[in-house]
């Protein structure tokens, strides 16, 4: 198929047929891991598609290609570019050669883009956008993740946490994310545990790999960390997509892991996730794990410090894994300072089930 449509090529004025001839040619050479010689053909069918109605629909589709393809390069700045000459241009021409859900796709895809670089403020406006144009999203749990995420993401804690539609309100991973956040957002009394039992013990997930990484989302927070790796590994084995485009689950099969001390493995989930402050903590005890602390603590220095709005369990971790890194690199005064800065904070009643690691 390359050789001919390289031949084809050759013979093609500019055009909408020359253009759409070095679109399949980047799709060809990307199918085949080319992913160079893919590039140089999307940006050939950019520049051969005259700027006219004829070719928009071509246009669009050799941006879209060229981002997805940047994407997983993961040169994602570069991805976002694209996308967004993607999207303006559909928005602009509204193709009739491409369906009106095509927009959602490119606004979803925008989404993940923004959360990736770690614009959280801005993901959550294009899956709002998104919505707007196609209400039937707001009842698909993958939607529905993705866009609490985003509010979670941005510390938007209350529209993160809203209530879900009662269509997908009993789906494993839709229970499992708001116990999740509620954790997060340190909100122990809103029936955190029963969102998180509820999604544990779902009788039967079949192959539904959302399902189970609710279910492994839920034994993480409840602590069960065997059963957590189990149910989120064959999350994955199901949807490596899926496991690859929701990071709260892949956060969580990387803390199971490190909580049940198989560090090498937890780096290799957690190295590649966006670097919020709770992700980068387990980064910084994955490391920790493999003996390096100086790696480990430079991860913690890009935290910043706790606030007094900072969710108490999170600010307690912060401390007492700070205080265990600065002692490791023989910095004894800091680490003692951090210690009962912890031990200070961990008098509060909700701090009570760390009490003891910041007193030891």
């Amino acid at each position: 198929a390359l050789d001919a449509l390289r031949t084809a090529a050759t013979l093609l004025q500019p055009g909408l047929a020359a253009s759409n001839c070095w679109l399949q040619t980047g799709r060809a050479l990307d199918a085949l891991g080319e992913s160079d010689e893919a590039l140089q053909a999307f940006d050939r069918s950019l520049a051969e598609a005259l700027p006219d109605q004829a070719t928009t629909t071509i246009r669009i589709l050799a941006a879209f290609q060229k981002a997805n393809l940047l994407n997983r390069l993961q040169q994602n700045e570069k991805s976002l570019e694209a996308l967004e000459a993607a999207l303006g241009d559909f928005q602009k021409t509204r193709p009739a050669g491409l369906p009106p859900a095509f927009e959602s796709n490119l606004l979803i895809s925008k989404a993940n883009l923004l959360i990736l670089l770690r614009r959280y403020d801005e993901a959550a406006a294009p899956l709002e956008e998104a919505e707007k144009a196609r209400p039937e999203l707001r009842t698909e749990v993958s939607f529905w993740v993705q866009k609490a995420n985003a509010y979670f993401y941005a510390r938007r804690f209350q529209e993160a946490l809203a209530p879900p539609p009662p269509e997908i309100a009993n789906h494993p991973m839709v229970l499992a994310l708001r116990g999740f956040i509620f954790n997060s957002a340190g909100d122990l009394d809103s029936g955190r545990a029963e969102l998180l039992r509820a999604a544990a013990s779902a009788a039967n997930c079949g192959d539904d790999a959302m399902a189970w990484t609710g279910v492994g989302l839920a034994q993480s927070g409840l602590l069960n960390y065997p059963a957590a790796v189990e149910a989120l590994e064959k999350a994955r084995r199901l949807n490596p997509a899926l496991a690859a485009a929701d990071p709260t689950a892949t956060y969580a099969l990387g803390t199971s892991l490190v909580a049940l001390q198989r560090y090498d493995e937890a780096w290799e989930v957690l190295k590649d996730l966006p670097d919020t402050d709770d992700m980068l903590l387990a980064k910084a005890l994955a490391l920790q794990g493999q003996g390096k602390a100086p790696e480990a603590l430079q991860m913690m220095e890009r935290i910043a410090p706790p606030l007094p709005t900072t969710p108490l369990l999170s600010a307690l971790s912060y401390w007492i894994v700070l205080g265990a890194l600065l002692a490791a690199v023989e910095r004894p005064e800091e680490s003692l300072q951090a210690f009962v800065t912890a031990s200070d904070l961990a008098q509060q009643p909700a701090g009570a089930t760390l009490r003891l690691s910041a007193a030891v």
